[in-house]
């Protein structure tokens, strides 16, 4: 099980990748491999275009699907 915050917990001077791959700092697997995974999640949430903005940036709704991506990094 995951959680996700009400108020999102994203850092956001972070790019919506970074704050993505964060979910996976527990992991046992190559950087390579969660970089991709965190990409491919964002693709699915409609956010891969925005992998490189600041969280700062994002629309409350964005910031919503990269926590929900970052929830989903730790394969839950």
């Amino acid at each position: 099980a995951v959680l996700i915050y009400q108020d999102l917990r994203l850092v956001n001077e972070k790019t919506a990748l970074q704050n993505c791959l964060m979910g996976a700092l527990h992991l046992d697997i190559p950087k390579a491999e969660k970089r991709e995974k965190a990409k491919d999640l964002l693709e699915k949430l409609g956010l891969l275009n925005l992998k490189d903005q600041p969280v700062s940036m994002l629309s409350g709704g964005q910031k919503q699907r990269v926590a929900i991506a970052r929830a989903l990094m730790s394969s839950p």
